[in-house]
Parts: C-alpha cells; sequence; structure tokens
C-alpha cells in the first residue's frame, strides 16, 4: 500500500500599484457585468419555461410564428464506457494506445469574490 499526498505551491507575485488598480477596476466591471448576466439568464429561463409551457398546450414539438421558432430539442449522448470494454476482453494497454490527447484552446478564467471556488484535493 502507498500514500499518496498533494502539494500546494504558492508563488507570490509582486504587482505595480498602476498594474493593480487597472486590473481591480476591470475584475470589478467584470464582476458587475457577470451579475447582471446572472439575473438575465434567470429571467430568461422563467420565460423560457413559460413559452415551452405554450407550445405544449398547442401539441407540437416545434413551432414558428412571426419570425420565432421554438423547438423541444432532446438529445441522447453517447459515451464509450470503458469498463464495458474492459470486461468484453478489451485490455487497458489497448485503451491507453487508442486514447488520443489533444489541447483545447485556452481561455481566461475568472472567479468572482461570492462564486463557488474549485474544490482542493483532500489532504491524505
Amino acid at each position: 500500500m502507498s500514500l499518496t499526498v498533494t502539494t500546494t505551491q504558492t508563488t507570490d507575485v509582486a504587482l505595480t500599484p498602476a498594474l493593480k488598480v487597472k486590473l481591480l477596476k476591470q475584475l470589478n466591471i467584470y464582476a458587475a457585468l457577470r451579475v447582471q448576466q446572472q439575473a438575465i439568464e434567470a429571467a430568461m429561463n422563467e420565460i423560457k419555461a413559460t413559452v415551452g409551457t405554450l407550445r405544449e398546450q398547442a401539441g407540437v414539438n416545434s413551432l414558428a410564428l412571426e419570425g420565432f421558432h421554438v423547438t423541444q430539442v432532446t438529445s441522447v449522448r453517447t459515451s464509450l464506457d470503458k469498463m464495458k470494454l474492459l470486461a468484453m476482453g478489451v485490455t487497458t494497454d489497448m485503451l491507453h494506445a487508442a486514447t488520443v490527447s489533444k489541447p483545447g484552446r485556452p481561455y481566461e478564467k475568472i472567479t468572482c469574490p461570492g462564486d463557488a471556488r474549485p474544490r482542493e484535493h483532500d489532504e491524505a
């Protein structure tokens, strides 16, 4: 039995006062816009639910009305069950050989104060 240990590294970055002010200004603008976006999305979801109910009352899955199009989209997700493959005789080496990793597109992730933060690894 082996024990695993997770470590965290903290790097202190010295920001110039001018850069800190600019960064905080932009982050505060972002946070304000995010609050507005969340309110708009909540209102849109309520309206979407009402429209869905009205579409159901019309007895159709899709309709067009004066340029608006409303469609109930139902989807099916498929995923590869690695445990089933292993039960069927595929080896873990075969799974690793068939696994392809591709880099994703980089993006900026901003977490505002009060937002749910990603869970840290549990320390063993």
